[in-house]
């Protein structure tokens, strides 16, 4: 993998854990990556987060807040 072209310029996207299609988290999953490709479009980190916060409301009734640890994920 070392000679592909996205390696050597460092354009390389790793998941996030939460990025499962099987379960109702691959929605915060494909938010975020439309946050790391397309951040002037989809908001940075921090629009992530608010999304997902406003997302647990929604879905699971959760009340939660961006600092929670669930919502680590690394920035670009």
């Amino acid at each position: 993998l070392q000679g592909l072209k996205a390696i050597q310029s460092g354009r390389v996207i790793t998941t996030q854990n939460y990025f499962r299609l099987d379960q109702s988290h691959c929605v915060l999953g494909v938010q975020w990556l439309a946050t790391q490709l397309y951040p002037e479009i989809f908001g940075d980190r921090a629009a992530l987060l608010n999304k997902a916060v406003e997302y647990y409301k929604i879905v699971f009734n959760v009340e939660t807040t961006a600092d929670n640890k669930l919502f680590d994920v690394p920035n670009k």
